[in-house]
C-alpha cells in the first residue's frame, strides 16, 4: 500500500512521541489510527486498530474468538473450551505485527519493552469495548485485571442460571506497571471497576484506576 510523504511523516512523528518518555494511552492511540490502513486483514494491528475506532464490533478475528467461547458455554456442552488458543493474543503478537508494518512504511522496528508497554495501552483503550452476537451467552463489555505477573483484556457475561464467566483476549507482562493497586503478590487476575488509564511520565510507565466507575 502506498504511504505519502505527509503520513509518513505523521507516523514517525506518533511513533517518537511513543517512544518518548512521557506519552499516554491516547498517543498510542493516534498511533494505532494511522498504521492499520498499512496492516494485514488478519494482523494483530489491524485487529486492535479496528476495535478501537469502532468500539463496538460485529466481524473480525475477536469477534470469531468470543463466538467460539460463546458457543462453548452454551448449556449442555461437555467440555466447556474446546480446542480455543487461551488468551487469544499476548504482547508477543503484538510486538511481531508492529514491527512487520513499521517495515512497511520504512520505520525502526521497535523493542520487546516498548511493544509490551503498548499493549497494555491497547488493553486500557479496549475496556468497556462491546462485541455483538446474536447468541444466547451474552458478552458484556470487555474488562480489565491485573495480577502480579500479568496484565489482562477479558470478555466477560453471564451464563444460563446466572453464572458469570470470563475469558482472556490479550495479555502483557506487569512489569510493576500498577498503581492505587495492592497486587504485588497476586497469582489471580484482580478485576478493576474503575476506569484505568495508561501512560509514561518521566520514563516510568504505569497503569492507574481512576474514581470513574466502568459502565457495565
Amino acid at each position: 500500500m502506498n504511504i505519502d510523504g505527509k503520513e509518513h511523516f505523521l507516523i514517525e512523528e506518533a511513533l517518537s512521541c511513543v517512544r518518548s518518555d512521557a506519552f499516554t494511552e491516547l498517543d498510542v492511540l493516534a498511533l494505532l489510527m494511522l498504521l492499520r490502513r498499512h496492516a494485514s486483514q488478519d494482523s494483530a494491528v489491524r485487529e486492535f486498530g479496528d476495535f478501537i475506532a469502532h468500539r463496538e464490533r460485529d466481524r473480525g478475528l475477536l469477534q470469531k474468538y468470543v463466538a467460539l467461547w460463546q458457543s462453548a458455554l452454551l448449556p449442555n456442552r461437555i467440555n466447556p473450551i474446546g480446542n480455543i488458543e487461551v488468551p487469544a493474543l499476548t504482547s508477543t503478537d503484538l510486538h511481531a505485527s508492529f514491527n512487520d508494518v513499521l517495515v512497511q512504511v520504512g520505520l525502526e522496528q521497535i523493542e520487546e519493552e516498548l511493544a509490551n508497554r503498548i499493549t497494555v495501552c491497547i488493553i486500557s483503550l479496549l475496556q468497556a469495548v462491546r462485541v455483538k452476537s446474536q447468541m444466547r451467552v451474552a458478552v458484556q463489555g470487555f474488562e480489565v485485571a491485573m495480577s502480579s505477573n500479568y496484565i489482562f483484556l477479558r470478555g466477560h457475561g453471564v451464563v444460563a442460571g446466572g453464572h458469570t464467566f470470563a475469558f482472556p483476549i490479550l495479555s502483557a507482562f506487569n512489569r510493576g506497571y500498577e498503581r492505587s493497586l495492592s497486587i504485588m503478590s497476586v497469582a489471580a487476575p484482580i478485576t478493576c471497576d474503575h476506569i484505568v488509564q495508561a501512560f509514561c511520565s518521566r520514563g516510568k510507565f504505569e497503569i492507574a484506576q481512576t474514581s470513574r466507575i466502568t459502565p457495565h
